[in-house]
C-alpha cells in the first residue's frame, strides 16, 4: 500500500503544520508554505487538518499509486492529470492501483498540496513529519524526494460522502489584489507621510527565500524625522515590521508568510501589484 514516485519533480517534500517548540535549540519549525491549502486538502479526505501532505513546487512529481486510495489537490493549480485525465483542484478524487499522477506547469499559484486519506507511513521526528532540509531531519530520510522512493499509506480508503467532498478554489487570478491592513501598537513611531504612502501606493511582493522571507517593495517614502529609531518588538509571522531591509524595504519574515500566501495573492517567485482599499489601515 503505497506510492512510487517515478519523478520527483522539481522540489516535492513531505510537510505538515510543522515542527513547533524547538526553535530555542535551532530547529526550524518547517512546515507546509501554505497552511489554509493544506488543511482543506486534509479536510476533503477526511483527515485530520494537521496530518502530513506532499508540498509540491512549480513542477510537481510523477507518482504510481501501489494501492487504491483518496487524494485532494489544493493550492496552485499545477495542471495535475491521472492517466492522462485532468484532475480537477479542490475535490476528492478515487485513485485506484496502477494509476499514474502527473503534473504539467503552474496554472496558477506556485505550491500544490497532494492529501492522501489515512496519511502517508512517515514516522514523527519532535513531533512533525515536516522535512527540514537543512538538517536533514523528517519527512523522507530528511530529503526532498528522488526517483523510486517509495513512500507507504498509514490507512488508505475512501471517505463518506465522496462525490460530495469538494469546494470551490479561493484563488482567482487578478492583476491586482486588495490587502487588509491594520494599525499596529507603534504605528506612532512611522512618519505621517511614510504610512500614507504605504496605505496609498501600489506595491509588489517578491519572494526572496522559499520559506523565510518577503519584502515588500514600495516607492520611497517622505521622512518627517520621525520614526528614525529602530522597532524592536518581538512580530507575530507575517507581519511588517523593523529593522529595516536595504532601501528601506521592511521584511516580513516567517516560515509562513500570514494571509499573503504563496498560493493566494502572491505566487512565490513572482511578484504582484497590491492596491490598498480605502477602508483599511496599518
Amino acid at each position: 500500500m503505497s506510492i512510487t514516485v517515478l519523478n520527483p519533480g522539481l522540489l516535492t517534500t513531505v510537510q505538515d503544520m510543522g515542527r513547533i517548540g524547538y526553535q530555542q535549540f535551532g530547529v526550524s519549525v518547517s512546515g507546509v508554505m501554505d497552511p489554509r491549502a493544506a488543511a482543506t486538502a486534509n479536510i476533503l479526505v477526511g483527515n485530520p487538518e494537521d496530518e502530513a501532505v506532499l508540498e509540491c513546487t512549480m513542477l510537481g512529481p510523477q507518482l504510481r499509486f501501489d494501492a487504491a486510495n483518496t487524494i485532494a489537490l489544493t493550492g496552485g493549480d499545477l495542471m495535475a492529470s491521472l492517466d492522462g485525465q485532468p484532475v480537477p483542484t479542490y475535490r476528492a478524487i478515487a485513485v485506484q492501483a496502477g494509476q499514474t499522477l502527473r503534473f504539467q506547469a503552474p496554472k496558477t499559484g506556485c505550491r500544490a498540496y497532494i492529501a492522501f486519506t489515512g496519511g502517508l507511513d512517515i514516522p514523527r521526528v519532535m513531533g512533525s513529519r515536516s522535512t527540514y532540509m537543512k538538517a536533514k531531519i523528517g519527512g523522507f530520510q530528511g530529503r526532498k524526494l528522488q526517483k523510486d522512493d517509495v513512500i507507504g499509506f498509514r490507512a488508505p480508503g475512501a471517505p463518506k460522502n465522496l462525490n460530495e467532498r469538494y469546494i470551490y478554489p479561493e484563488f482567482i487570478p487578478r492583476p491586482v489584489y486588495t490587502i487588509r491592513v491594520v494599525m499596529g501598537p507603534q504605528d506612532d513611531a512611522f512618519p505621517e507621510r511614510g504610512i500614507a504612502t504605504f496605505l496609498g501606493a501600489d506595491h509588489r511582493l517578491l519572494h526572496q527565500e522559499p520559506q523565510r522571507d518577503l519584502r515588500r517593495l514600495p516607492p520611497p517614502g517622505p521622512a518627517d524625522g520621525r520614526g528614525q529609531g529602530e522597532v524592536r518588538e518581538r512580530l507575530h509571522p507575517g507581519r511588517p515590521g523593523g529593522p529595516a531591509q536595504p532601501a528601506g524595504r521592511p521584511a516580513h519574515s516567517a516560515p509562513v508568510p500570514g494571509h499573503v500566501t504563496d498560493t493566494g495573492p502572491v505566487p512565490p517567485g513572482r511578484g504582484h501589484p497590491i492596491r490598498r482599499d480605502g477602508n483599511y489601515g496599518i
